[in-house]
């Protein structure tokens, strides 16, 4: 199954390790998925290039085009962020499944600065 994940990128240094479990957890089950850009979004936060370096016009194209291909939406929803409720409304839109995950039942809604 093609799987789309998609999580906050604000604070990825503090989610890595989650982002990454969930990552591994499709993988070993087989499945792929659509675009892989945890490991990238994290090395640039590492490196201290923060956002300042992505070319937001580029990443959209590249959800979109993940998302028409996939047959499910993973959503980690524990971190408010606007562009993960944007992309599940879309999964929604477009009738591609969407299973959203949160840590200890925490839902935040919205976008959370800082």
């Amino acid at each position: 199954m093609i799987v789309h994940f998609i999580a906050a990128k604000n604070k990825i240094e503090r989610d890595y390790a989650g982002y990454r479990a969930i990552i591994d957890t499709i993988t070993d089950l087989g499945h792929q998925l659509a675009r892989d850009w945890v490991d990238p979004e994290h090395e640039l936060m590492v490196a201290r290039k923060g956002y300042g370096t992505i070319d937001w016009t580029d990443v959209y194209r590249q959800n979109m085009a993940a998302l028409s291909r996939s047959e499910v939406v993973i959503a980690e929803a524990s971190r408010g962020s606007s562009a993960t409720g944007y992309m599940v409304s879309k999964a929604i839109d477009q009738k591609t499944p969407v299973l959203i995950l949160t840590k200890n039942n925490q839902l935040e809604v919205g976008f959370t600065a800082g």
